[in-house]
């Protein structure tokens, strides 16, 4: 995932990528973009933690740009992924 420095609320640096950037100005095209692109390349590496994150973040811009169905159906895929995986913190 491409990342980028930035500085959060606090004044501190953090690091957001840019799928988090683009849903954050409303550049909804572009973030799904990158989200399903990151997504094929962690599937093929089944790194499982960040296949969670990013099909919740896919739901995510699914549902701001006014798909709720198809958003639902990745919010309940992500759950089912963090449910299997163990991640006790994704599920909660």
């Amino acid at each position: 995932m491409l990342s980028a420095r930035a500085v959060s609320n606090s004044g501190q640096p953090s690091r957001v990528t840019v799928h988090e950037a683009e849903l954050s100005a409303g550049a909804l095209d572009a973030a799904r973009q990158h989200l399903a692109e990151a997504l094929d390349i962690l599937r093929a590496l089944n790194v499982r933690p960040g296949i969670v994150y990013l099909t919740f973040n896919l739901g995510l811009a699914e549902y701001l740009r006014g798909s709720p169905g198809a958003a639902a159906g990745l919010f309940a895929e992500s759950l089912g992924l963090a449910r299997r995986a163990g991640m006790r913190s994704q599920v909660a």
